[in-house]
């Protein structure tokens, strides 16, 4: 009897672990393509549930699973969202989320857009107090855009020589 209950225990523990999803963006749903950084800084030792909804609408446009200590990073569409942030331990699903336990940190609405023609405006959370109100700073990324000439293939003749194709290459840094 006891070597089935133990059985059983670890079952149910590997399907509990199982079920916790991976740190990361679970899922996206935005017709708006991804761009804007959001960066959350949090303390080791807890899990985040985070999820984004456009202002004027109610249904989220993604939502990740955060483990505390992690780098975490996700680019976001443009618009302003409502910002549903969770912390726990044990990971009960996205309706019950971390249960009883669960605690809301309160974040203002966040705006992701471009500034000029070359910043895309984002958002560093810091978590790192681990209290109920999160710090919400700017993060940006500067792009520039670069003409990349590819060396012109081997010519058999003259008259034979190709245009040499160009590209753009884009980078993006910190601003």
């Amino acid at each position: 009897m006891r070597i089935l209950l133990g059985l059983m225990l670890v079952i149910w523990a590997q399907v509990a672990v199982a079920q916790t999803p991976a740190h990361g963006l679970m899922w996206r749903d935005s017709p708006l393509p991804a761009v804007f950084p959001l960066q959350v800084k949090s303390a080791p030792g807890t899990r985040y549930y985070l999820s984004l909804t456009e202002q004027g609408s109610t249904r989220p446009a993604l939502a990740a699973f955060i483990e505390g200590g992690r780098f975490f990073r996700v680019l976001v569409p443009p618009g302003t969202y409502a910002v549903a942030l969770y912390r726990g331990s044990e990971w009960r699903g996205e309706r019950a989320l971390f249960g009883p336990k669960t605690v809301r940190i309160e974040v203002p609405p966040l705006t992701f857009a471009t500034k000029g023609l070359r910043v895309k405006s984002g958002h560093l959370l810091d978590l790192t107090a681990l209290d109920t109100l999160a710090q919400a700073g700017p993060l940006a990324f500067c792009q520039t855009l670069a003409l990349v000439e590819e060396p012109a293939p081997p010519r058999l003749r003259d008259w034979e020589r190709p245009v040499p194709p160009a590209r753009v290459r884009v980078r993006q840094r910190l601003c």
